[in-house]
């Protein structure tokens, strides 16, 4: 089941974002442009299932054009295609769970190297 009150509140984040850079920046325009309709649909309560989302065209405004500076843009962006996208699915959390693991343990590596190193670490 979609959350809808939390799609229209990641929606509304969104859009607030936007609204904040697109007289500054004319790729935050191009990205806001694109994702009216979703925003539209998803303020009013008509995204019932889940989104299938082409990230390349994002990927290329956030990492190419200067939107990735822009973290509170990048925050609300990513925060509601998750949400439009099924929400937090127990698939998702189980990634997050390995991928948090897999960071502690790379950060256990670095500080352990940096003692052997005789440096402090991080």
């Amino acid at each position: 089941m979609m959350d809808q009150a939390l799609i229209r509140k990641t929606a509304e984040e969104l859009e607030f974002v936007l609204n904040k850079y697109c007289d500054v920046n004319e790729y935050v325009g191009y990205l806001k442009n694109s994702m009216i309709p979703l925003i539209r649909d998803a303020k009013n309560e008509k995204i019932t299932e889940p989104v299938k989302c082409n990230t390349s065209t994002y990927r290329i405004l956030f990492e190419e054009h200067g939107l990735r500076g822009l973290r509170d843009l990048e925050r609300a962006y990513a925060h509601f295609r998750l949400q439009i996208t099924g929400g937090m699915t127990d698939q998702r959390r189980r990634l997050l769970e390995i991928f948090e693991k897999n960071k502690k343990e790379i950060e256990e590596q670095k500080r352990k190297k940096a003692l052997e190193e005789g440096n402090k670490p991080d």
